[in-house]
């Protein structure tokens, strides 16, 4: 396909931008993977691994059944109206066998400091994701998902911890430094329905010059979004906000007196087979500094698996969506509208091709590529 040195500059400087808006997020997980499929294959009884993974997620052995997997890819992703990550990819289906819990790091110098360095504090990070806990689930109240650090000596290394209390046909929620539930929870939300959350995780100073000094003085501070209001700024009053002295902050000082911590990646925790944790779809996970950053449309870059890449560029001036798929194969390319109304179809029969984009409005649009065994979904923006 010939183009312009006109064309390759506007190509060059979409690539910029994209790639710059990419990288407002720390991390965006929209299991776009095969269907039916585990989200960690070959899981091996360490903490903290290193097993192959094409997902990017990586086991955790600290439960009952090591080497087994929890979390299959589901057939279909969530949707939220007006939520980023709605209707990309598919979803997560938590399976009820007491297996291994996982995790995908987002590190950053902003949030993850090196043990042993100052930190002045404090430091924010959001966390947002869609659940949907169906009809039928067992009753009781467990954490599920929450944020961990890298370093795995000293305590505990779970942090923002999200429960769920199921008692019939509701389900409340609630937020915790420490594996101990909450006494404060939501209202009542009917369960099988989709819902978004959002959790912002205060990370405050050091306290003292030891973990003597520290102790009983703990600062970190959660607050926790059940839909919130989006396209705007950030609501003034949480759902849920939480905060205990006692409780040990992610950031501080070890039992002998070393710096430990910071905020690393997101981690999704089994249910046990005799517990009460929920067998929940989870989907759309993303993770930035800023509540902005948070909930601010994706671009249209984006990856299969860690060797095959997808690329989309909107030239806004021609009305044309430029798709290159790499070394991947698709067959057929879809557009659909935020609420899931298809809009456009067509088949494939190169790798790098363009779409004529004439016929629609401007808005957010989600770009999806697919043939008989895989998929690619991202959003788009017309404007």
């Amino acid at each position: 396909m010939k183009r312009t040195l006109l064309q390759f500059g506007m190509i060059a400087v979409l690539l910029m931008g994209n790639l710059a808006a990419k990288s407002q997020l720390l991390l965006e997980e929209n299991f776009n993977y095969t269907s039916g499929t585990p989200l960690v294959e070959g899981a091996v009884p360490s903490s903290d691994n290193s097993a192959t993974s094409k997902t990017g997620w990586l086991t955790i052995s600290n439960t009952t059944s090591a080497g087994t997997n929890s979390f299959n890819v589901s057939t279909a992703g969530l949707t939220y109206t007006g939520y980023p990550a709605s209707g990309i990819g598919k979803a997560i289906d938590i399976l009820d066998n007491g297996g291994q819990d996982v995790f995908k790091t987002f590190s950053s110098s902003n949030t993850n400091p090196t043990p042993g360095a100052p930190f002045p504090g404090p430091k924010t990070i959001y966390l947002a994701f869609m659940i949907k806990i169906p009809t039928g689930d067992k009753d009781g109240a467990e954490y599920f998902l929450g944020i961990k650090y890298s370093n795995s000596a000293g305590d505990n290394n779970y942090f923002g911890r999200i429960f769920a209390k199921v008692s019939g046909n509701n389900v409340q929620f609630g937020v915790s430094k420490s594996a101990t539930p909450t006494n404060s929870w939501t209202g009542d939300y009917p369960i099988d329905k989709t819902y978004l959350i959002v959790l912002k995780y205060i990370m405050g100073g050091l306290n003292g010059a030891n973990s003597t000094e520290e102790t009983n003085k703990y600062d970190d501070k959660i607050d926790l979004y059940i839909n919130p209001a989006l396209g705007g700024s950030e609501p003034a009053t949480a759902t849920l906000h939480y905060e205990n002295a006692v409780e040990k902050d992610a950031y501080r000082y070890s039992t002998s007196n070393s710096l430990i911590g910071g905020l690393a990646a997101v981690y999704l925790r089994t249910p046990s087979t005799s517990g009460a944790i929920p067998a929940a779809t989870i989907d759309g996970i993303r993770v930035a500094d800023t509540w902005a950053k948070l909930l601010s449309p994706s671009t249209g870059v984006g990856s299969i698996n860690k060797s095959e890449s997808v690329q989309m560029f909107v030239d806004q001036s021609h009305r044309k969506l430029n798709v290159d798929t790499k070394s991947a194969e698709f067959s057929q390319l879809e557009i659909f509208s935020v609420t899931g109304t298809k809009i456009l179809e067509e088949k494939i029969s190169q790798s790098n091709f363009d779409v004529e984009l004439n016929s629609l409005k401007n808005g957010i649009y989600v770009v999806r590529l697919k043939n008989s065994k895989a998929s690619f979904s991202s959003k788009i923006i017309l404007n």
